[in-house]
């Protein structure tokens, strides 16, 4: 994300001050039950036909998986195919514990295709997958090369090189890897929640900003 704001910026000499955050609005939830069959992988966000329909393309199709959409704009992915559901706009506030009860896997996935894209995304972290951690589920995520550093040295989901592997990924986890995975997210959530994120940017921001 640096390297793309001073590419655009090429006038901005001042220090970079990095920090995360978390969505302080969501209820954490913790998942205890197994993944249950069909498979199910939740994908939340702008549903809009334009900006999504290059993922639903990718997306593998398979008996065992069922690829549950929650945001607004999906009403194109009805009768799209069996194995799309889309369940509407739902409240932030109860987001979390939707995802908890009814999916097993959060996804993370968009155009592949897009140079700039991929190179967004492989600097960043996206409100998704905060989403799916407040929610407890693991993650299946394509190798967004920063996302995929944070879920591999956490031990928070499962990384893909080829979108036609979430198949093979979502039905060969069993349910004992599954339920340690899901108490390596809920842990993880703990610890933002427990963290005074804005505390932390301010005085990170007061240190690199000091004696100038």
């Amino acid at each position: 994300m640096e390297r793309m704001i001073r590419r655009r910026h090429i006038d901005l000499s001042t220090p970079f001050v990095h920090y995360g955050f978390s969505p302080h609005y969501a209820n954490r939830a913790e998942k205890k039950e197994a993944p249950g069959y069909p498979r199910k992988i939740g994908f939340v966000g702008n549903l809009s036909k334009a900006r999504v329909e290059k993922l639903v393309r990718m997306l593998p199709s398979n008996a065992g998986v069922e690829y549950c959409f929650y945001g607004p704009g999906g009403e194109w992915l009805a009768g799209l195919r069996q194995d799309l559901r889309w369940y509407g706009s739902v409240n932030a506030e109860d987001l979390p514990a939707l995802l908890n009860a009814n999916v097993d896997f959060g996804l993370l996935l968009y155009d592949i295709s897009s140079p700039a894209w991929v190179e967004y995304l492989d600097m960043t972290t996206t409100l998704k997958f905060f989403t799916y951690i407040y929610s407890g589920i693991p993650i299946l995520s394509y190798s967004y090369r920063h996302i995929a550093e944070v879920i591999r040295s956490h031990g928070l989901g499962y990384v893909f090189d080829d979108p036609a592997d979430i198949v093979h990924i979502a039905l060969g986890v069993d349910e004992a890897s599954y339920r340690e995975t899901a108490q390596r997210v809920a842990r993880f959530a703990q610890n933002l929640s427990e963290r005074n994120l804005l505390m932390e940017f301010v005085q990170a921001a007061l240190e690199v900003t000091k004696g100038q």
